[in-house]
């Protein structure tokens, strides 16, 4: 691995560290769980797109249970963030 390999990695991993605490720290936990749904809702998608060479697409797109319960989970943190911002008490 080259530096600059280990310098962008280490610094992805600053960053979202750094996403997630400002998520917790300035509203509540129920937003931090949100973004880290929506990252990993995500991860499956960005697997297919580096493996088939382009755009996930409405026509063209990856099929399997897999996908299909990431694309539940992605719509449920949207509930969940609704539900942090109306009902939770920071």
């Amino acid at each position: 691995m080259s530096l600059v390999n280990l310098v962008m990695t280490v610094g992805s991993i600053l960053i979202t560290a750094a996403y997630f605490f400002a998520l917790f720290h300035f509203w509540n936990i129920g937003l931090a769980l949100a973004g880290g749904t929506i990252m990993v809702s995500r991860l499956p998608d960005l697997l297919w797109e580096i493996r088939a060479g382009r755009k996930v697409t409405r026509n063209d797109h990856p099929k399997g249970f897999i996908y299909f319960f990431t694309s539940i989970l992605l719509w449920a943190s949207l509930v969940l963030i609704w539900y942090s911002l109306c009902f939770c008490k920071s």
